[in-house]
């Protein structure tokens, strides 16, 4: 099995790294992804690994942002690449299941793709040595394909292999990743795009200290208590800290819970910070869930009610969901386009009859 793996990368290393060394620069999405996972992390200090690196493309932008990283594949021939296309990178040839890193020595981990030609009788044991790299509170984020079962490789970039590609089910992989001593931080899924397939990605991270404070704010948030939230605050932890996929600010304003909005604003919470994997912020989850006096709230923060989902979806789209003309009217007030298009080229009093809400419709005209 990893003879085919190396053997396979290796026959395909020069024509796969020309044609992906760009692919990053092509993908926003992915940009997104990395520059919040940086800024959990240290430039200049904190070791960053690339595993499965391939032609080193996610090393290179960890390195052009002055982060410690090293690059580590399986593969000779795409190392070989690897150093070609990024000089000033440290690449070394090694198995994800025994790691050149001391216990604790690494900050994060990026794994795009890397666990897919593991056997799936193998994945718990090899994220059992990435959690032994990692520090406490050290981050990992994997991506996957999406699906059940497996499937086999016999050409790839014009050359004969013999590879078999493991899929995940995302729940299933969380249950390997908490098994192994991870913490999920937020899990998502995209759909197929015209020049990939579907893809699935997962940030976890290793427990420490930080991170036990991190699921205390998340817990005092989802019972309610401003106290116990102010009380998380006064310990140094950070308002905008994600956890899920969101941060506090998302939860209470989804809940509407005004006090605790109150005591995270006063704490410094950043307003206009998306859900993980590009979603909406706190105040498109208030519009979301028909919080109208905790959307106001956030206005009053200055929180940017034109930003959009990843959809392109406006607050006037979501309110258009709901049947909510209350929430619409308010949102034309903050004078908000009624004709903005999302990305399916769908206006909110399209959403809105769709939803069989003629008199909304018939408002937004």
């Amino acid at each position: 099995m990893i003879g085919d793996i190396e053997k396979g990368y290796d026959l395909t290393s020069v024509a796969q790294a020309e044609g992906t060394i760009e692919s990053l620069n092509h993908n926003p999405f992915e940009q997104q992804l990395l520059e919040k996972f940086t800024s959990e992390l240290t430039a200049g200090s904190d070791l960053i690994c690339d595993l499965g690196c391939g032609p080193g493309q996610i090393a290179r932008y960890f390195h052009d942002r002055g982060f410690e990283v090293v690059g580590v594949d399986l593969s000779a021939g795409m190392l070989k690449e690897a150093r070609k296309f990024n000089p000033g990178v440290r690449f070394v040839k090694a198995n994800m299941k025994k790691l050149p890193f001391k216990s604790g020595e690494l900050a994060g981990i990026v794994g795009f793709f890397s666990l897919c030609h593991i056997p799936r009788w193998e994945v718990p044991s090899v994220l059992t040595e990435l959690r032994r790299t990692l520090r406490p509170s050290g981050q990992l984020l994997v991506s996957f394909h999406p699906g059940k079962g497996t499937f086999f490789r016999t050409e790839s970039w014009g050359k004969s292999v013999s590879l078999q590609t493991t899929m995940f089910q995302s729940l299933e992989l969380q249950d390997y990743l908490t098994t192994a001593g991870f913490r999920i931080v937020g899990s998502m899924e995209r759909p197929p795009e015209p020049s990939s397939g579907a893809r699935g990605y997962i940030w976890a991270m290793r427990p420490g200290e930080e991170s036990h404070a991190i699921f205390s704010l998340r817990d005092a948030v989802l019972t309610g208590s401003a106290k116990d939230v102010e009380a998380n605050l006064s310990t140094g932890i950070s308002p905008d800290t994600v956890f899920d996929g969101c941060t506090a600010l998302h939860i209470a304003a989804g809940d509407g819970r005004l006090q605790i909005l109150k005591v995270l604003l006063r704490g410094g919470a950043k307003v206009d910070i998306p859900c993980w994997g590009g979603g909406g912020t706190a105040l498109y989850v208030a519009v979301q869930m028909g919080q109208l006096a905790a959307a106001r709230r956030l206005v009053e923060a200055g929180a940017d009610a034109t930003l959009t989902d990843g959809q392109g979806n406006t607050l006037l789209h979501l309110a258009c969901y709901n049947g909510r003309i209350d929430v619409a009217k308010w949102l034309l007030q903050l004078r908000l386009n009624p004709q903005a298009k999302n990305k399916q080229g769908e206006t909110p009093a399209a959403w809105a009859a769709r939803g069989g809400f003629e008199k909304l419709a018939a408002m937004l005209g």
